[in-house]
């Protein structure tokens, strides 16, 4: 397997279908300027916040995402060099990765 599939595939395994979609799933607030600075948020307190400042992801929500990523990862690595997992991951993660940009190394 190409190390460019691996990266992709871990990545859809470990990250993308680890809970952010439930995050993602909500609606996009419209911006006029396309940079989100025409829009705000109010809170309970009636307090305005600028887009650019709300947390859009909570501390529950984050540490869910990270647990369920840290997991996968942990999983990936127990089973590195078994080509029927790797195989199976890469299966799984294709049918998300194939329009993805080839990974750089950064």
């Amino acid at each position: 397997m190409k190390k460019t599939e691996l990266a992709k595939a871990i990545v859809a395994y470990c990250f993308r279908n680890a809970g952010i979609e439930v995050i993602h799933a909500g609606q996009t607030p419209v911006s006029k300027t396309g940079d989100f600075s025409d829009v705000f948020v109010v809170d309970a307190g009636g307090n305005r916040i600028t887009w650019a400042e709300v947390s859009r992801i909570t501390q529950e929500e984050m540490q869910g995402l990270i647990r369920t990523a840290v997991n996968r990862v942990y999983a990936v690595l127990e089973h590195e060099g078994d080509a029927e997992f790797e195989e199976r991951v890469l299966d799984y993660a294709l049918t998300f990765t194939r329009g993805w940009d080839e990974p750089k190394d950064i």
